[in-house]
């Protein structure tokens, strides 16, 4: 099979190397004794920028929140006194909710299967969850060079192509069929948390019918293309105290996610590259000339 290379580790060989040394940081016993998913991080976030090097207006935005505003809430626009001509620009001092603690105690083996250590957890003052990694689509123009914060270029439109929600890996101790059991009940709490975070997607702009999905713990991931059909009880529950809301129609489809696959290998590569392919048809911005 041939292998499809990532943007960023083409004629890069210090890019594949750094990905093996995250890769291996994930799966150490000595620095990762607790098999927490927080280690996986830097390989996605490597893998994930490494996808769409050659595109810059993609942007990988790690711990996204995914906000939306049912019509029935009070809408405050709070500016900073030295922003009055940025009426955009918005201040909340919503907090993040802390992950669960373990204590001193706990090992790999001794965290139930099913559990996760880290859950995405909303935040408490916010309608929407926080994403792992999302890989935003963003339109820019030209502005003013006496406003030097946005270096010549304005953001006018963001748009979330892509969803990415890591779970641990499983018991380091496990093979065979326990081992994919439990891969698959990792994998299963990041599809529900993903389902969530569609739908919260789809209340936040209307227009949108779809966005990219995956699915992982550790290395091991499968992914899906979302669509407004396939959540709409969960937007259906998310917008129940919303007065403006109108239930659709009942004719949810059935969602399909993909086999597992390990990055690194080639079936890895060459399904990130039906996913890179499926960005770039939001659109790509030409690289100013110097």
């Amino acid at each position: 099979m041939t292998l499809w290379l990532l943007p960023g580790r083409r004629q890069n060989p210090v890019k594949p190397y750094s990905a093996t040394l995250q890769h291996s940081l994930g799966y150490s016993r000595t620095f990762n004794p607790r098999n927490l998913e927080y280690h996986w991080y830097p390989l996605w976030s490597q893998t994930l920028s490494d996808l769409i090097a050659d595109i810059p207006n993609l942007i990988v935005a790690p711990q996204f929140p995914l906000w939306f505003v049912p019509s029935d809430d009070d809408y405050v626009m709070v500016e900073e006194e030295e922003d009055g001509d940025d009426p955009e620009e918005v201040e909340t001092d919503a907090a993040q909710s802390p992950p669960t603690s373990l204590s001193p105690n706990d090992d790999e083996d001794s965290i139930h299967e099913g559990i996760s250590v880290a859950p995405t957890v909303p935040e408490p003052n916010a309608k929407g969850p926080l994403v792992d990694f999302a890989i935003l689509h963003v339109m820019a123009e030209p502005e003013s060079k006496d406003k030097k914060r946005y270096e010549g270029w304005r953001i006018t439109q963001v748009n979330v192509g892509l969803l990415v929600e890591i779970k641990r890996y499983a018991s380091r101790s496990l093979k065979g069929e326990g081992l994919k059991r439990a891969l698959e009940a990792q994998i299963g709490e990041a599809i529900e948390d993903l389902i969530q975070q569609a739908g919260s997607v789809f209340l936040d702009d209307e227009k949108k019918q779809s966005v990219l999905a995956i699915a992982a713990a550790g290395p091991y991931w499968c992914n899906a293309t979302i669509s407004r059909d396939h959540v709409q009880s969960t937007i259906h529950c998310l917008s129940s105290n919303d007065p403006s809301y109108t239930e659709p129609a009942n004719n949810t489809r059935k969602l399909k996610w993909s086999t597992l696959l390990h990055l690194g290998t080639a079936k890895s590569n060459n399904r990130l590259q039906t996913i890179y392919n499926k960005l770039i048809t939001m659109g790509v911005l030409p690289t100013p000339t110097v």
